[in-house]
C-alpha cells in the first residue's frame, strides 16, 4: 500500500485536490472585490457568502469521521471533482444572492471532501512534511497566475470569471482518479474524535485560531490596496507576485522537515507575519503596500506544512487528518465574518490587530502539540530504509 501511496503520479494527484479543493480561499481576495465590485453585494452579504460555502466544507469534513477510510477514494474524488463542475456552473447562470448563498454550499460540499482526501492521504505518505510543503507550494503558485489573468477576465465576464476558474480546475481534476489511490493506509479507524486524544484536537484548535486572523487580513487585502487608490491590476499583480515570491517559505520548510523541530519554525513565521502586519497602515505606499503583502503571503505560506505535518504526527487514529478542512473552514469562515462586522464604521487597523491576536493564540495552542509529536518521534523513530 505504502507503495501506491508514496509513487510520484499519486503525490501529484493529492497536491492537485489540495490545490483544487482550496481554490475558493485562495482566490478569495479577487473573489471579495469581484463580489462588491461585479455583484453589488455590501460586506456583510459577502461575509455571509463566505461563511454559507464554508459550512458545506465544515459538514462534509466532519461527515469525514464515518468515511474517509471507508470508501474508495477514487470514487469519492470523482463525485467531488464532478459535483464541484455542476455547482460553479450553476453560479455561472444566475448571481442572485440567495441562488448563490444555495449554490455556494454545494460547492462547499465537493471542496470539503476535495480537501479531506488530499489530506488524509498525503498524512499516510512516508515524507510527510515534504509532500506536505509540496501541497502548499501548489496553492500558492494556481492562484498566483490567476491573480494576473482575472482582472481582464473580470472585465469581460464579470463575477462569472471566477467560477469559471474553480469550473475548469475541477474538471482537469477528474483525470487524477486515473492515479490515485484507492484506500490509505490501515489505521485504527474505531478510535472515536474524542479517545484520539488532546493533542489532534489541540491542533485542530491551532488551525482554526491561525485561519480566522489569516483570512481576516487575506480577505480583505484587496479591499486595503483599493481604500488606498491602487488599481485593481496592480493589486492583482502584487497579490500575484508575493504569491509566486512565497513559495520560497513552502519550499524552505520542505528543505528543512523537522530537523529543527516543528515549534520554531512555526515561531519564525509568527514574527514574519507581525512585522508584515506592522506595514498595513492609512497612508501606506504600493512599495510599502507591496513588500508588506509578499512577506506576509512568505510568513503564512512557511506555516502551513508544519501546521498540517504537526497534526499528521499526533495522529495516530488516521481520521483526524480528514476533518482538518473543518478546522479551517471554521477559521477561514470566521475570519471573514468578524472582520465583516467589525469594519462597519472602522478602519482596516482592526484586521491587522486580529490577524496579530489569532496568530499569537495560534502558536500558543501548538505548542503541546509539537512537543508531543517530537516526544513520540524521539520514542519511536522511523525505521531505516532498505538498501
Amino acid at each position: 500500500m505504502s507503495v501506491a501511496l508514496d509513487r510520484p503520479s499519486a503525490i501529484c494527484a493529492m497536491v492537485v485536490l489540495a490545490v483544487v479543493g482550496a481554490m475558493f480561499f485562495l482566490l478569495m481576495p479577487m473573489y471579495i472585490g469581484a463580489l462588491t465590485d461585479y455583484a453589488g453585494f455590501d460586506v456583510e452579504q459577502i461575509g455571509n457568502l463566505t461563511f454559507f460555502e464554508l459550512i458545506g466544507v465544515a459538514l462534509v469534513s466532519l461527515s469525514s469521521l464515518a468515511w474517509i477510510r471507508r470508501v474508495d477514494w477514487r470514487l469519492a474524488v470523482g463525485g467531488a471533482c464532478s459535483g464541484l463542475v455542476i455547482a460553479n456552473g450553476l453560479a455561472i447562470m444566475n448571481h442572485d444572492y440567495d441562488w448563490l448563498v444555495a449554490v455556494r454550499i454545494l460547492a462547499g460540499f465537493s471542496e470539503g471532501a476535495l480537501l479531506c482526501i488530499a489530506y488524509a492521504s498525503l498524512g499516510d505518505t512516508e515524507k510527510v512534511d515534504r509532500n506536505f510543503s509540496f501541497a502548499v507550494i501548489g496553492q500558492i503558485l494556481a492562484p498566483g497566475i490567476f491573480f494576473v489573468m482575472l482582472p481582464g477576465w473580470l472585465a469581460n465576464s464579470g463575477l462569472s470569471a471566477i467560477f469559471y476558474v474553480q469550473l475548469v480546475c475541477a474538471a482537469l481534476a477528474l483525470l487524477t482518479v486515473l492515479v490515485f489511490p484507492s484506500t490509505g493506509k490501515s489505521l485504527h479507524t474505531n478510535v472515536s474524535l474524542l479517545d484520539a486524544g488532546r493533542f489532534p484536537l489541540l491542533g485542530l484548535l491551532g488551525s482554526a485560531l491561525f485561519f480566522i486572523g489569516v483570512t481576516a487580513v487575506w480577505g480583505f487585502i484587496e479591499r486595503m490596496g483599493v481604500e488606498e487608490g491602487f488599481s485593481v491590476q496592480d493589486i492583482a499583480n502584487i497579490l500575484a507576485f508575493s504569491l509566486i515570491a512565497s513559495v520560497s517559505g513552502a519550499l524552505l520548510a520542505s528543505y528543512m522537515g523537522d530537523r529543527y523541530t516543528r515549534f520554531w519554525p512555526m515561531v519564525v513565521s509568527l514574527i514574519v507575519q507581525l512585522v508584515a502586519l506592522t506595514l498595513l497602515v492609512d497612508g501606506m505606499s504600493m512599495v510599502t503596500y507591496a513588500v508588506a503583502i509578499i512577506v506576509y503571503s512568505l510568513g503564512w505560506n512557511l506555516w502551513m506544512p508544519y501546521q498540517l505535518s504537526a497534526i499528521s504526527q499526533v495522529d495516530n487514529s488516521g481520521r483526524i487528518m480528514g476533518i482538518v478542512p473543518l478546522a479551517q473552514a471554521f477559521g477561514v469562515s470566521l475570519g471573514p465574518l468578524i472582520a465583516g462586522q467589525l469594519l462597519t464604521g472602522a478602519g482596516f487597523l482592526v484586521i491587522n490587530w486580529m490577524g496579530a491576536i489569532f496568530g499569537i493564540l495560534a502558536l500558543i495552542v501548538f505548542i503541546p502539540v509539537c512537543l508531543a509529536g517530537q516526544k513520540s518521534k524521539d520514542e519511536f523513530p522511523a525505521a531505516p530504509s532498505p538498501e
